[in-house]
């Protein structure tokens, strides 16, 4: 690309020097032309002038000389010593040299009178060093010129065989390019970015998503005991929106007022049975799926605090209690007085100055 470039304005700088170096002429070659031609034409006038200048003298100094040799013999004019030192041979040779010299005088000076030599004679002469070096400097563009074009035609061979060759390639990649496509589009809706994908959920959430579903429906047939049948756990697959990713959302359904909403609706306590269910429901599905091992001890840390005095507590007591029945250990940790009194089992934590210390009771008494 960069060297293109620079080649195109060297290009541009030359034909610049040839068009100045043309001066209108229609082309370099014509200007040469022309001006080889008006130095041509010069040279023959000055020529032409030259040589009848020179015949002029020669004539003139045969005239004198033959007028001094008749006068050297006593005799009045050229014409009488011609008469009378030549027989008549020689005379006629001499005639006749005469007469071709009178023809060329006649011719030379014809041509000098001839228009375009009179018009270049009258013309100051030119300058044919200046012109010899205009001429060079013509040249000289004009090599310059071609090597340019020369090298301008090269890339464009280049550039063809390149296009050609690029053409090809392309056309032997579109197999490839489908396929990628068709990898990219399976690769976005499975990662819930293409647009083929609706809920905007991912393959891995999709599978999550399946188990999900199992471990909400077991989680509500524990819901359903503790909340006296009102609230019931649902699997949402359509939060999708913007960037984020559904899938893998819950809410709650009311069966009091009939609506779904968000789990962060919930209060602290409906948000505890709703955990507690949950946990319950995750190992009641592992169970199920791990070809009936059974999770033997479970262990629920806080939140009994947060519920009501409506009967909430001996729901979820009760839940609790029917899994202890089922043959598993449920320990509870919690601050909660009433809980104190209703486990018979316990296991305390005395907290003093110098740390704390377990008080193991195998049964308390209500």
């Amino acid at each position: 690309g960069t060297q293109h470039d620079d080649g195109a304005a060297a290009l541009e700088q030359d034909r610049a020097r040839v068009e100045a170096a043309r001066a209108g002429a229609p082309s370099l070659q014509q200007r040469v032309a022309d001006l080889t031609a008006a130095a041509e034409a010069a040279d023959r006038a000055a020529a032409v002038l030259q040589t009848a200048h020179r015949a002029d003298a020669e004539e003139q100094a045969a005239r004198e000389a033959v007028s001094a040799a008749a006068a050297d013999l006593g005799l009045d004019s050229p014409e009488a010593l011609e008469a009378r030192a030549r027989d008549a041979a020689t005379c006629e040779r001499l005639e006749t040299q005469v007469r071709t010299w009178d023809e060329r005088l006649v011719a030379l000076r014809t041509a000098a009178r001839h228009p375009d030599l009179a018009a270049a004679a009258a013309q100051p002469p030119p300058d044919t060093t200046a012109l010899a070096a205009a001429v060079r400097d013509a040249k000289s563009v004009e090599g310059t010129a071609q090597d340019a074009r020369t090298r301008a035609v090269n890339r464009r061979t280049e550039l063809r065989n390149l296009s050609t060759r690029l053409g090809q390639a392309i056309d032997r990649s579109a197999p490839i390019l489908e396929r990628r496509a068709l990898v990219s589009e399976l690769c976005e809706l499975a990662l819930g970015r293409s647009t083929s994908n609706r809920l905007r959920i991912s393959l891995s959430a999709y599978v999550l998503a399946a188990r999900l579903e199992e471990v909400a429906a077991a989680a509500t047939v524990r819901l359903l005991a503790m909340s006296d049948g009102r609230y019931r756990i649902e699997h949402a697959d359509d939060t999708g929106t913007g960037r984020s990713r559904g899938g893998l959302d819950l809410r709650i359904h009311d069966a009091w007022s009939g609506d779904s909403r968000a789990p962060s609706s919930l209060s602290g306590g409906e948000t505890f049975m709703a955990s507690l269910a949950l946990a319950l429901g995750l190992a009641d599905t592992v169970t199920a799926r791990s070809g009936g091992l059974r999770l033997d001890t479970l262990f629920v840390d806080e939140g009994f605090g947060s519920l009501d005095d409506e009967g909430t507590l001996d729901d979820v007591l009760a839940a609790l209690d029917a899994l202890r029945e089922g043959g598993r250990t449920v320990g509870l940790v919690s601050h909660v007085a009433e809980l104190r009194q209703r486990i018979t089992t316990q296991v305390r934590v005395d907290k003093r100055r110098t740390g704390s210390t377990i008080v193991a009771a195998a049964a308390v008494s209500a």
